[in-house]
């Protein structure tokens, strides 16, 4: 009878063994294996407390076949591979866009999960990435330089207000 007891307690204790661990006590990947059951569970509490966690470790929380939403890039095209710097700066466009976007928006998700890069090259220059040709990089690389400074101190301004828990 005992052992039947031990048993059902051990069955019912299972699933919330993660829950009773202190969530900076957790690798990585048990963090991330934990929101996604937390998530199926549908505890909103914890899956708060566990992304408030991966934020603070930089992880990500959420992947496209592309990879993580933060990490999405500029698309290497051809047209930029004539000059070093020209993919480069204009990664550095696309993000300060993105970052305009999510405050505009007032979304505090990752700035490039809010914007594609087709909707950056359509907002800029008026042409889908497939379109753009070798007397587009300047105009794409130039947004960096024009709304660089105002990109970020606006993006700064309301991530520090409306996103920041301190």
């Amino acid at each position: 009878m005992m052992r039947c007891f031990l048993i059902a307690a051990a069955v019912i204790a299972a699933p919330t063994i993660g829950f009773a661990q202190d969530v900076t006590e957790l690798s990585a990947d048990q963090l991330t294996d934990l929101a996604v059951e937390v998530t199926e569970a549908g505890d909103g509490d914890r899956l708060v407390e566990l992304m408030r966690e991966m934020r603070s470790r930089g992880m990500h929380f959420f992947a496209t076949a592309a990879g993580p939403l933060c990490e999405q890039e500029a698309p290497r095209l051809e047209v930029f591979e004539s000059h070093w710097a020209h993919w480069g700066r204009v990664n550095e466009s696309f993000g300060l866009f993105a970052r305009l976007a999510a405050a505009e928006q007032e979304i505090c998700a990752c700035p490039r999960s809010v914007v594609t890069f087709e909707q950056f090259t359509q907002a800029v220059i008026g042409k889908a990435p497939a379109e753009v040709g070798p007397d587009d990089v300047v105009p794409l690389r130039r947004f960096a330089q024009e709304a660089g400074r105002d990109a970020r101190a606006i993006y700064a301004d309301f991530y520090g207000t409306a996103c920041r828990e301190d």
